[in-house]
Formats: structure tokens, C-alpha cells, sequence
């Protein structure tokens, strides 16, 4: 069963999204069981379906939340390990390239960089590294389209994509603890 749709999922390209959207409600069903195997195979087939594309990826992490939070302690683990695994893949896909980017762009704006170019360095650096980019924008009120781009204003996107992934997915987990928690009282 699971096992068929982690291969489908990994070697069958033209497999349409929706035959795996109508498998994530079949997995959310069968992580609650113990048994190991199924366990591993229900974990498998959850995390290569997320890795098939962004639609799918995002259907994924939200069953893996829901998962995650479950009473149940197998349907818990397999909701933590892949989003572990999410995490980890993001992190080592983006991490090394930005701090490459950055250790570049640092050395280049130090030596080479004019004035005002080294001060928006200064300026836009932490905002960068805690991939805030776009907010450090919006507080410096620098328009984007306006006067001589500042060196980092491209990590705009990514500070909102980090954010899409790791402000939101915790502000619902934080929601679903208070709403679980208000019901229980009252």
C-alpha cells in the first residue's frame, strides 16, 4: 500500500496531484498504527509526496501538523519526522547559499562599496541573515522601485517564503493549542 505510493510518488512524473491529495486522508487514517512497518511506510509515502512539487509540499506539511499535534503517539511521529525532514532539506538547500551570498556581498561591499553602499550594508544585514529582509524594507521605508538598489534588496522574497514556512506554520499550531485548550475548559 504506502510503500507503492512513495515509489508512485518518487518515479511516476505524470501521475496527476490529485491521486496523492486523495491518499493524504488515507495516511492521516493509518498513521495511528503502531505496528513499525506500517508506521515507516506511512512516513515515507507522506514525506515523497511532499516532495513532489509546492502544492503538494503544502498539503503535505499541513497533514504532517495536524499529525504532529495528534494524541496519538505513532500518528505524532510520523506528523514530527517529516516535517524534520522538510526542515532539514530547506535548511541545507538555502542556508549555505546565503551565507555564501552574504560572506560575498560583505567582503565586496567592504572593500569595493561606496559610503552609502557600506551603510546600507550595515543596516541590512541582520535583516538578512534572519531572513527578514522584507521587513527591514518596510521599517527603513525604502521604496523598492525608488533611487539606486541597496545590495541585499533581492532577499525581499525569500525573507517572505521563511516566513510563509516557519511564522505561520507556528502561529496555527499556537492557535490549535489555544482553541484545544479553551474547548477542554469549557
Amino acid at each position: 500500500g504506502f510503500a507503492m505510493f512513495a515509489t508512485l510518488a518518487v518515479h511516476d512524473k505524470a501521475a496527476a496531484d490529485e491521486v496523492f491529495l486523495e491518499t493524504l486522508p488515507l495516511i492521516e487514517e493509518m498513521a495511528v498504527d503502531e505496528r513499525n512497518f506500517v508506521k515507516k511506510a506511512v512516513n515515507w509515502a507522506l514525506r515523497q509526496i511532499g516532495k513532489r512539487n509546492e502544492d503538494l509540499r503544502f498539503a503535505a506539511m499541513a497533514t504532517s501538523s495536524r499529525l504532529a499535534e495528534s494524541a496519538n503517539a505513532a500518528a505524532r511521529w510520523v506528523g514530527k519526522d517529516a516535517l524534520r525532514e522538510f526542515w532539514l532539506r530547506r535548511i541545507r538547500r538555502l542556508v549555505p547559499a546565503l551565507a555564501a551570498m552574504l560572506l560575498a556581498v560583505g567582503v565586496w561591499g567592504s572593500i569595493w562599496g561606496s559610503d552609502y553602499q557600506q551603510t546600507q550594508l550595515r543596516r541590512d544585514y541582520p535583516w538578512a541573515i534572519f531572513y527578514s529582509a522584507n521587513w527591514g524594507q518596510i521599517f527603513s521605508k525604502v521604496e523598492y522601485f525608488a533611487g539606486t538598489p541597496t545590495l541585499l534588496r533581492h532577499l525581499w522574497s525569500l525573507g517572505v517564503e521563511e516566513q510563509w514556512y516557519i511564522v505561520w506554520p507556528l502561529l496555527f499550531v499556537l492557535i490549535a493549542k489555544l482553541g484545544g485548550s479553551a474547548r477542554r475548559k469549557g
